[in-house]
């Protein structure tokens, strides 16, 4: 295969019953990787663990928890600013196959207009497909009709959405979409992402024949993903975002609204009223914060 400069992306928080299986996957890779990590502030020895084992070309740890984003983004820019061609984001609960980065490379050296490529994602136990993935894989008529054939096909199958649990970029992708979004603190960021990369038109590619572990269903339950304040912020950032969109105000405030109905139906009686009302003024704060860094920070999302 052609060489290639390749990067690895992890950031960590708490991780420590997870990162041994992490860093052990790139180091077995058949395609040389370095390795760069940024720790969010944990407290449980992962950070100490990673010191101590010396298998990073970059480790950094934030002051406080960064999110995913803006974490990423600090190992990114290193990256970049050394030239690497390939940089592979893979959360601190999963692990590759040795043959993941090789076989995601070359496929995005021979098929054409993909910025982004992930493997099949699988649960921890490598029992069956990770729960939310299988949804997004429901949605990607080409890959249905192949494997309900019995004839998937060694290659890349376009798909809308795939978490960033495990995706491999290109530097041409990092010059043309970009950094994450810095106004997105915990989750969205991939969404955002994947709508500025379809913007772009640049295509986000799953390789079926290929695996990477994700673990997360023994991560517990997820106050900041399932709070239902962060669902609406994070919802109506993206679409805001967008940059597709372009409807006037008024259209976006109908979308606030559809966007808060939805969310408040785990609500009951008076505390269902409460939330909505409580998005309606939260739009208005939003909104402005969307403008501000459309005015004043949209350098920002350049990697340099």
């Amino acid at each position: 295969m052609p060489s290639a400069k390749v990067c690895a992306v992890i950031v960590t928080f708490n991780g420590i019953k997870w990162i041994e299986k992490c860093i052990d996957s790139l180091e077995k890779s058949t395609v040389k990787v370095d390795i760069f990590v940024i720790d969010n502030g944990s407290t449980d020895g992962t950070f100490q663990y990673l010191q101590k084992r010396d298998c990073c070309k970059f480790l950094h740890q934030a002051e406080e928890n960064l999110g995913f984003g803006k974490a990423n983004n600090i190992a990114i820019k290193q990256g970049y600013n050394q030239d690497y061609e390939f940089f592979l984001l893979l959360n601190q609960d999963a692990w590759i196959e040795e043959n993941v980065i090789e076989d995601l490379i070359l496929k995005m050296h021979t098929e054409t207009g993909y910025g982004i490529s992930s493997p099949l994602h699988f649960n921890g136990g490598g029992t069956a497909l990770d729960t939310l993935f299988e949804s997004y894989l429901s949605r990607m008529d080409s890959y249905q009709k192949d494997l309900n054939a019995q004839s998937v096909k060694d290659q890349l199958y376009t798909s809308r959405f795939i978490n960033a649990a495990c995706w491999l970029l290109t530097r041409n992708t990092l010059k043309e979409v970009g950094l994450f979004h810095p106004l997105f603190d915990h989750y969205g960021e991939d969404d955002n992402y994947l709508d500025r990369l379809h913007f772009m038109n640049l295509k986000l590619g799953l390789a079926p024949n290929i695996k990477v572990y994700h673990d997360r269903e023994n991560s517990g339950v997820n106050s900041l993903k399932n709070d239902p304040d962060r669902l609406y912020k994070r919802t109506i950032m993206r679409y805001l975002l967008d940059p597709s969109r372009k409807e006037h105000w008024i259209q976006s405030l109908q979308q606030s609204s559809k966007i808060s109905k939805k969310i408040s139906k785990q609500f009951s009686g008076f505390s269902k009223f409460r939330f909505r009302i409580r998005c309606f003024f939260k739009y208005y704060e939003i909104s402005s914060t969307v403008k501000n860094f459309e005015r004043n920070r949209k350098s920002e999302l350049h990697v340099h």
